[in-house]
């Protein structure tokens, strides 16, 4: 494959994944409630913590 079109697919999975953040949070963080919604990303934060000195 070409280099315009790996840069082309990668451009378009980066930005798929920052729309698909930015229509799915308003809706979990109505399911799940202000206070779940800060324990998520606290044990989030935790987990991607530990995986830095898993590497």
């Amino acid at each position: 494959m070409s280099i315009k079109r790996n840069f082309m697919f990668n451009s378009l999975l980066t930005a798929s994944g920052y729309v698909f953040t930015l229509l799915t949070y308003p809706y979990i963080s109505r399911v799940l409630g202000l206070s779940n919604v800060g324990i998520v990303n606290f044990v989030d934060g935790l987990i991607n913590y530990f995986i830095l000195f898993a590497m």
